[in-house]
């Protein structure tokens, strides 16, 4: 057998770019030459939250030569629950001993195999959850139980010093300064939103909790769906959003580092981060307008920007307001924008959604950076406030996406688009249409408009100036057909 030794650095590396990231690490324990093939792929993406252990290991990794092959960083926000560590008295109630649960995820596939092929899928489905219902959760002995409690309570005690002290951030954005190879930045969370959860890892399979689920026997899966977080998550979620966005413009004042150019960036914390600033448990080092001029240093070099807010539901009028011009204060500096993903889920509803701030606000935006791709997932969007965005975008714009959007009347949108838009691809997806006539809604493409069906497919053709007749579209009843005009808005 030939000597791996004996193998071109070339090929080996070529080897390891097939490995995922279990089979690097083992890769590396094999000789020097796997070890040298097998490290930069070990270590390009790390991942970290607000733990002690974390934080150590990026001061490891950050004043070692291993830095250099950083090149993706992901800060997860998740705090953990405020469990007691006892049995609840109601079974609808959710707590450490009962949220533990480690039995297998079985493919439906695997036990519609052990079912008789004539009977129907619901009944496939019925033996299914009752096999899985009837599996043991766990099977961990009571000094377990206790080591997996003790574990718990620890993480959560380094948790709340993130809250009580300016100390780790101040580490962590020093630590994160000497990354000279970071590009990609991702700043997010395990919960399971439905704006952003699409096609999601389960917690459990992440790098970072599907180690700390053996440690505290329990993870993210377990407790998103069904536990209500006391108030100070919401600032400490913040507070670590705040932290990694400020590392990042902190980062970009350095000589020697690659400019960070894509940002992931999922909010869950309710409130402006100025909200979340102004409620720490310690006085800050120096006052919110330098802080946040910061973080917009951060943006400055972004080509690609993918942000959504999911928890602004929960904050009053003014409040939303606040947080809607942090939103586009951070957006303002992003000059080199190529790619722009933005969710946004408002408060307006009713009679107030023809007033939404986050659309007059995006009207009155500043001379857009030249955008070649826009995703837009908004709630209560009037086409008035969109349609004068997409014509200062139209020299550069050249893909457009809108899914999970309410649309105060979609016919004039939807008419015009082609007008002021020369598309190479456009996608539409549950647009939602507000009918000002019967205050009825219609959604529209519910399965998207890239599904090929006769339907969706003439109405991407139209977007994309494939034909010229607008196609009908399926609207309430009670509405006259829309006539599309010959001339563009002016």
């Amino acid at each position: 057998m030939a000597d791996i030794n004996a193998l071109p650095p070339e090929l080996l590396d070529h080897i390891a770019g097939f490995c995922d990231h279990a089979t690097l690490k083992s890769l590396r324990r094999v000789c020097k030459s796997s070890r040298d093939a097998a490290t930069p792929g070990v270590f390009e993406h790390f991942y970290m939250a607000m733990f002690d252990h974390c934080l150590e290991n990026l001061c490891s990794i950050s004043k070692s030569p291993l830095a250099k092959h950083v090149k993706a960083f992901t800060f997860y926000t998740d705090v953990l629950p405020d469990w007691t560590g006892e049995i609840p008295s109601s079974p609808d109630d959710l707590d450490w001993p009962v949220a533990i649960d480690f039995r297998p995820e079985i493919a439906r596939s695997q036990i519609a195999a052990q079912t008789p092929a004539r009977q129907p899928s619901s009944v496939v489905d019925v033996y299914r959850q009752v096999d899985y219902d009837s599996l043991p959760r766990h099977n961990f002995s009571d000094e377990e139980l206790k080591q997996g409690w003790r574990e718990f309570e620890k993480l959560r005690e380094q948790q709340s010093t993130w809250r009580k002290s300016e100390q780790p951030s101040m580490r962590f954005k020093e630590y994160f300064a000497m990354l000279p190879n970071v590009t990609e930045v991702h700043v997010t969370t395990c919960l399971s939103f439905p704006f952003f959860s699409s096609g999601a890892r389960p917690a459990r399979e992440l790098p970072l909790w599907s180690a700390l689920r053996r440690r505290m026997l329990v993870g993210p899966d377990d407790w998103t769906d069904e536990y209500e977080y006391p108030d100070n998550r919401s600032k400490l979620c913040g507070q670590g959003f705040s932290c990694m966005l400020e590392a990042i413009g902190f980062r970009a004042s350095f000589a020697g580092t690659r400019h960070v150019t894509k940002l992931h960036a999922h909010a869950t914390h309710y409130g402006s981060l100025q909200f979340c600033a102004r409620n720490r448990a310690y006085p800050c080092s120096k006052p919110w307008p330098a802080t946040f001029e910061c973080m917009r240093q951060g943006f400055e070099n972004l080509t690609a920007i993918e942000f959504t807010s999911a928890c602004t539901t929960y904050l009053t009028p003014g409040d939303e307001d606040e947080a809607i011009e942090e939103i586009f204060g951070m957006l303002c500096a992003a000059t080199k924008l190529k790619s722009l993903k933005l969710v946004y889920e408002s408060t307006v509803v009713g009679s107030e959604r023809d007033y939404n701030c986050f659309g007059r606000r995006l009207q009155k935006h500043p001379p857009w950076p030249p955008i070649e791709s826009l995703e837009l997932s908004v709630t209560f969007m009037p086409y008035w406030d969109l349609l004068p965005v997409l014509q200062t975008l139209a020299p550069t714009l050249r893909s457009l996406k809108l899914r999970d959007t309410d649309i105060v009347d979609i016919r004039p949108l939807v008419a015009q688009i082609p007008k002021i838009l020369d598309l190479q691809h456009a996608y539409l997806e549950c647009i939602w249409h507000w009918c000002d006539v019967s205050e009825e809604t219609n959604c529209l493409f519910m399965e998207g408009t890239d599904v090929g069906l006769p339907y969706e497919r003439s109405v991407k053709r139209y977007l994309t100036r494939k034909i010229d007749k607008m196609p009908d579209l399926k609207l309430c009843s009670c509405e006259e057909p829309y006539e599309a005009q010959e001339e563009s808005p002016e």
